[in-house]
């Protein structure tokens, strides 16, 4: 089965002074990835442990992790990635969010390929394209960076195009959210 995981790396601290927030972007990714055909597991670390966000990955062996990047996530961010790998080598992992928005080579000297902007349109087809390939390896290979808007990698080649901000109507578009992996307690 082709699987994408997507990461909201959030550690809840017990601090008073924590915003805590249903990551709507993941939401969004996830349900057009749903609309796609494509199994999702959306992972809000919010009220879980580092060990246990690892575990249930390890367990959901995704082929695809896409982990969002804000200024206060980048520590998180990087920490669970690099234990993500160690347990689920074969996957690729994208970065996406803020700050890999505003500095994509420093995120792709960790991650296989960084989405800049708005990738409500972009992330799903790549994981679409790159789930229906026959050949993974040739379709990396041969892939035409223009399809998927704001793609930025140097593991993949270099690969970069621009980023193209959704209209109204593309926003419009998008589906209700996908709220099922969020703890709403």
């Amino acid at each position: 089965m082709k699987r994408v995981l997507l990461v909201h790396p959030y550690f809840y601290t017990g601090a008073k002074n924590d915003q805590l927030f249903t990551p709507i972007g993941i939401g969004i990714l996830s349900a057009v990835l749903k609309q796609n055909g494509i199994d999702v597991m959306t992972l809000d670390c919010t009220f879980l442990t580092l060990e246990e966000a690892v575990n249930k990955a390890q367990e959901y062996k995704p082929d695809i992790t896409g982990i969002y990047i804000m200024t206060t996530f980048t520590k998180s961010a990087l920490e669970l990635m690099e234990k993500l790998r160690e347990v689920n080598p074969d996957c690729i992992y994208a970065a996406g969010g803020p700050l890999p928005t505003l500095y994509p080579s420093k995120f792709a000297e960790k991650f296989d390929c960084v989405f800049k902007g708005e990738a409500a349109i972009s992330f799903p087809a790549f994981c679409r394209d790159y789930l229906t390939a026959s050949n993974k390896i040739e379709f990396i290979d041969s892939m035409n960076s223009l399809k998927y808007a704001g793609i930025y990698s140097t593991k993949m080649g270099l690969v970069e195009s621009p980023i193209m901000h959704l209209t109204k109507k593309e926003i419009d578009e998008c589906p209700v959210p996908d709220r099922n992996g969020f703890n709403h307690k």
